[in-house]
């Protein structure tokens, strides 16, 4: 395609002919083609396509599942062309052909999938220490429904761009679009994510959502458990657990037991060391220590036997003295521990005078409580019962008033009614006649109760005799 020219050589000078223009035309060709797109349920996106000739003009006609988009009198005809898509809920394959006075040429198919969209608000539901309970919403999949989800957690303390051997990597198929997260590390903070899955392919991850593993107890007891007795004091020693802690170490606790004696616990604090005084009534005394969190108590560890301290010749107290903060300074030899004693009890040894030991206190001091208790429910019974024997004495009125006259007890009373028994005589001065009157009319006047009772007694006569009579 160009301009040419022919020259002749005719005696020695040369001869050129006009120009000649040669063109060559036929079908477009493409100069840029839609490519194969992966996008999300209802997301927009866009399509290129240029065609050129000659010969010109050259226009396109878009296709979707080999169906036209548009026209050739449309603007979207005409070249370059981009199509302009707001969204599908299907899969779909788009091309372009391109027209020209030649021909038509069509473009390569792109294809366009469907991918279900990003879950979003992804969050725990429930949590404990080995465990998350989390829980997300779908994303828009379109016509195609979500099959599984991957869930991915790693400890806040990996690199999340890396793929580690601490990756916790579960597929789950859905619905419900929760899941559990079991067997994390106590008192730990995971990076979270999901991403969905369709026939089509999988969403977007959500982002990373931080979720911490609540507080747990020591996973172990305390190590290297050792008793160091002298002549006056023992001394146990102990070692922080060599497990996982599970949590924020809060401190220790103790437990004792002598014999067959209730077990007493006492909370020694942060403390690795205790101190015990005994004297020699006290036998096979076992001690057992765990370490503690707020969330519990952690193992125990296992029993050590302590023996009793030999006894002097005076009266002693037996005393547990234990290590605590906030207590009284003291301790053997100027030790810096603080002291906390728990009494137990005490004990006469007047070896010397008795010449034998005196039992160990009994542990059983609680009878005296519920002696206490009984004594006190007894006397507001006591209390109770005189309340309502002086409540009952006074229902008519005020009796026996602690009132004294000429050195004697008064007894006051006040009826709350007044009944005469000389109520025919009260009738007659009530009506303001003669006393010759009252006299005769007092002859034949009969008192209502009277009436009345001879009433009951006249039928009840009457009754008798006919029954008697039938």
């Amino acid at each position: 395609m160009g301009n040419y020219q022919c020259v002749a050589s005719v005696n020695g000078s040369k001869l050129v002919s006009e120009d000649a223009y040669l063109q060559l035309e036929g079908l477009p060709f493409f100069s840029e083609e839609p490519q194969d797109l992966e996008i999300t349920a209802g997301a927009a996106f866009n399509l290129s396509c240029a065609a050129q000739g000659p010969p010109e003009p050259v226009l396109v006609i878009w296709l979707q599942d080999s169906v036209p988009l548009n026209s050739l009198a449309d603007p979207l005809a005409e070249t370059p062309s981009v199509l302009r898509v707001r969204g599908l809920n299907h899969s779909s394959s788009f091309s372009c052909e391109a027209h020209n006075a030649k021909g038509v040429s069509t473009s390569r198919t792109a294809a366009v999938t469907v991918l279900p969209g990003q879950p979003h608000d992804l969050t725990f539901a429930r949590r404990s220490d080995h465990s998350l309970d989390v829980m997300w919403e779908p994303g828009f999949s379109g016509a195609y429904a979500q099959e599984f989800c991957t869930i991915q957690a790693m400890p806040s303390d990996e690199d999340l761009s890396n793929v580690s051997d601490e990756l916790y990597n579960r597929k789950i198929r859905v619905p419900p679009f929760s899941h559990t997260l079991d067997g994390l590390a106590a008192f730990t903070t995971y990076h979270v994510r999901v991403a969905c899955h369709s026939t089509e392919g999988h969403s977007p991850w959500t982002h990373w959502v931080a979720m911490d593993t609540l507080e747990g107890a020591p996973a172990t007891a305390p190590e290297d458990v050792v008793a160091i007795q002298n002549s006056s004091y023992t001394t146990i020693q102990w070692a922080q657990p060599r497990g996982s802690l599970n949590g924020i170490l809060r401190g220790y606790k103790l437990v004792f037991q002598s014999g067959d004696s209730p077990e007493v616990i006492v909370d020694v604090g942060m403390t690795n060391e205790t101190i015990l005084s005994l004297n020699s009534s006290v036998q096979n005394l076992t001690v057992r220590i765990a370490a503690y969190t707020s969330a519990g108590d952690g193992p125990w560890s296992e029993a050590i036997m302590i023996l009793s301290s030999e006894t002097g010749e005076k009266w002693e107290t037996t005393w547990w003295a234990i290590t605590l903060g906030g207590c009284d300074a003291g301790g053997p030899s100027g030790s810096s521990f603080l002291l906390c004693s728990l009494w137990l009890g005490t004990l006469q040894s007047s070896r010397a005078e008795v010449g034998t030991s005196v039992p160990a206190f009994s542990w059983h001091w609680w009878y005296v409580v519920i002696a206490v208790a009984t004594a006190v429910a007894a006397t507001i019974f006591i209390i109770i019962f005189l309340a309502r024997m002086r409540k009952k004495e006074t229902r008519y009125g005020e009796a026996f008033e602690p009132n004294m006259e000429q050195g004697e007890l008064v007894v006051h009373y006040r009826a709350r009614k007044s009944y005469s028994r000389r109520t025919t005589e009260a009738t007659l001065n009530s009506l303001g006649i003669s006393e010759e009157l009252k006299e005769k009319l007092q002859d034949v006047m009969i008192d209502r109760h009277r009436v009345a009772l001879g009433k009951t007694l006249g039928e009840g006569r009457f009754l008798g005799q006919s029954l008697f009579g039938v």
